[in-house]
């Protein structure tokens, strides 16, 4: 009796892992340069930002833009960022300090739910 064909899990988990790296490591691409533009504005002394993510990188695989958006609010706001999401795929980024922590914490908030709503209305929900 003959053998059906065999599929590997393993080599299936392989290459859908090695997608799931090569999606991270464009996320960082463009994570290093939303760190640059941070940077070049903090040079010229303003306390904000405002970047567009982009929908493709020049000599880059296409990636998942709603995944990269959400991988940037989550790293900057990790770091301390105000972020603000805007439609379509614009962040506008702040690190100006606030001497009152009370207001701190109320723009922060206010901000965050705001954006995570706006997020999750039209594209996805992010880890928070």
């Amino acid at each position: 009796m003959k053998s059906s064909p065999r599929i590997n899990i393993y080599d299936l988990n392989r290459v859908a892992n090695s997608k799931r790296e090569r999606e991270y490591l464009i996320h960082d691409r463009i994570l290093m340069i939303c760190h640059q533009k941070i940077k070049e504005a903090a040079e010229y002394g303003y306390l904000f930002a405002v970047f567009q993510v982009p929908h493709f990188l020049y000599g880059s695989p296409v990636f998942c833009i709603d995944r990269c958006t959400a991988a940037i609010i989550s790293s900057l706001r990790r770091d301390h960022f105000t972020v603000n999401y805007v439609y379509p795929y614009k962040l506008n980024i702040s690190w100006k300090l606030h001497d009152d922590n009370k207001e701190k914490d109320k723009i922060e908030r206010k901000s965050k739910s705001k954006s995570d709503d706006i997020l999750k209305r039209n594209f996805f929900s992010i880890e928070k």
